[in-house]
């Protein structure tokens, strides 16, 4: 049996799947005519298509459909482990230029997958945020969420998959960031640093039992201190405990909850490399905790948590950040390290950083 591991290089959202009835017609001794089913099991037909691959891309994928096109094959889609068989394909196409197109057709069954971030979000129970670049049917070019959005176009809304639903969205066309995906087969939202942001709405509740936010990015220069993710767009003093966190000129990771900094070392964090970068308070008057990369790099003494009513919007990187937004998962609460840590790593398999 061989794992096809769709997260390196995802599908596009043309793919389908259709139940596959394995209804034929025969006739009985009888001589009446019947419709029968093929299967035990309930099938389906999983028809995966890859657009804008590189040549060594779709030279990987086609190699791996046609090694294992008589075993078993697994593989993790819409919520599903499915387990099936090659039917159909690979079938090439030539977008254009260097770029090219793969379809294979499997027909597999399947169970419901467990999504290890969801879990986690729900074991706590508590105000969330998740914006994930890499399901590609959370983006849309409208902030009505009817049009899906386009590799190398403009991403106007992204969907919370936290338990908030609040949308991050942007209007205006020039303000929009661009899906983009990387050679590694990583998709995220590409900033310009001057206009490029998504509002996220009012809606995420003042921290009562701490806090946990991990983000994904890489930055093209941190001159000014640009934000990558913030929950607070506004004054910051200890009572707003709401994190941030900003690439500092020191080529370092400054992260913030309410008015309290804690900064990585000059030179942990140049401009070009990916990163995950993480600020955990464990619960109230706790100590707070910062990370980069998995690795602790500052602790700041917390206050108590007060000022429960506000409610304030945030930012998925603001107009000065330029460069590369991998995701955002933030709870509202304190979490376990061993939860931490799993979100961390799932933050580094989507941004390729090195936890």
């Amino acid at each position: 049996m061989a794992a096809l591991n769709l997260s390196l290089y995802p599908p596009s959202i043309s793919s389908t799947v259709e139940p596959d009835h394995g209804i034929t017609l025969d006739y009985a001794d009888s001589g009446k005519l019947h419709r029968r089913g093929l299967y035990a099991q309930q099938h389906y037909v999983v028809t995966l298509n890859w657009d804008l691959l590189t040549l060594a891309q779709r030279d990987y994928l086609e190699d791996f459909i046609l090694r294992y096109r008589l075993e078993t094959v697994t593989f993790t889609l819409d919520g599903h482990d499915y387990t099936g068989e090659l039917i159909g394909g690979p079938v090439r196409r030539w977008v254009s230029g260097q770029l090219y197109g793969l379809t294979a057709q499997y027909r597999a069954v399947r169970v419901a997958s467990v999504d290890p971030i969801a879990a986690i979000i729900a074991a706590y129970a508590q105000a969330s945020h998740w914006y994930d670049p890499s399901d590609l049917s959370t983006m849309w070019q409208d902030t009505a969420g009817t049009i899906p959005a386009q590799l190398g176009g403009p991403v106007a809304r992204i969907d919370d998959k936290g338990n908030l639903g609040l949308a991050a969205t942007q209007a205006t066309a020039a303000n929009q960031p661009i899906l983009q995906r990387d050679s590694a087969g990583r998709t995220y939202l590409d900033y310009n640093g001057t206009t490029h942001t998504l509002v996220i709405p009012t809606g995420m509740p003042e921290p009562t039992t701490g806090i946990c936010a991990v983000v994904g990015w890489r930055h093209d220069s941190s001159s000014g201190s640009p934000t990558i993710y913030v929950s607070r767009e506004g004054a910051f003093d200890a009572q707003h405990k709401h994190p941030q966190l900003n690439p500092l000129n020191s080529n370092s990771l400054l992260t913030r909850i309410g008015n309290q900094d804690v900064t990585s070392f000059a030179g942990s964090a140049p401009t070009g490399g990916d990163y995950v970068g993480t600020v955990h308070l464990a619960t109230d008057n706790a100590a707070r905790k910062s990370y980069l990369n998995g690795m602790l790099y500052g602790t700041a003494t917390a206050p108590a948590l007060s000022d429960a009513g506000d409610s304030p919007t945030g930012l998925l990187g603001r107009n000065d950040f330029p460069g590369r937004i991998y995701g955002v998962i933030h709870i509202q609460h304190g979490i376990a390290d061993a939860d931490r840590q799993a979100i961390e790593a799932w933050m580094a398999d989507k941004s390729g950083a090195g936890v």
